[in-house]
């Protein structure tokens, strides 16, 4: 039943990300534009804020105290460190083309205003509600209890936190290959983040961060 539910939540998400983003491409008409963006926009409110009821998040789960801002910082120090590795293959080739980071720089270019702002920031943020959020309270029972010690202890868990990372690899590239391990490996990061301080605010900064070197790079 879990794994249904949040299938529900996943499938309804890859749904209102992908087709807006595919109705962009084939216009550059303002007003048919706004109307894609405004549509998809209502309907990504009403995901968050059936992400929020089922979650139970609150105000606390988005404040950075002292402890997370040093946990911030040394998580985006991973995932710098991560790209910084896959970049250096990609600019020696021996990586395969990336068609992810290719389909986003090229959608980017028609609308660049618009679609900086949903891949930097709007899709960071429902990724890492669904990813991050609504898949360690469904598949975590004692998430918000534990420490991700007690978590990382538990071989059943930890099966958990990869089946995450390879979710999340498998949805960005749409493939397994080497660009995977990159989605992979920021996938864990983003997770460890979440484990390890219990706010969702972590791996939306992180991801965001990710996202804005990715498109700058």
């Amino acid at each position: 039943m879990k794994f249904l539910r949040f299938l529900g939540f996943l499938l309804f998400f890859e749904l209102i990300a992908s087709i807006p983003v595919a109705l962009i491409g084939t216009t550059k008409n303002f007003v048919t534009l706004f109307i894609i963006i405004a549509v998809s926009f209502l309907a990504q409110c009403g995901f968050v804020l059936t992400v929020f009821k089922f979650s139970k998040y609150t105000l606390k789960d988005f404040s950075i105290g002292k402890s997370d801002t040093l946990n911030f910082v040394f998580f985006a120090v991973l995932m710098l460190l991560n790209q910084i590795f896959f970049i250096i293959l990609n600019n020696n080739n021996l990586l395969p083309a990336n068609n992810n980071n290719v389909g986003v720089f090229n959608l980017v270019q028609s609308h660049k205003i618009v679609l900086t702002i949903y891949f930097a920031m709007i899709a960071p943020i429902l990724e890492e509600l669904l990813f991050r959020g609504v898949y360690y309270l469904t598949f975590i029972k004692e998430f918000r209890d534990s420490t991700i010690m007690e978590i990382g202890s538990s071989w059943r868990y930890l099966l958990v936190i990869i089946f995450n990372g390879l979710l999340f690899a498998f949805l960005h590239n749409g493939t397994f290959d080497l660009n995977s391990v990159n989605y992979f490996v920021g996938g864990l990061i983003l997770s460890l983040s979440y484990l390890k301080t219990k706010k969702i605010s972590v791996p939306i900064g992180l991801h965001i961060l990710n996202n804005i070197l990715t498109m700058l790079v």
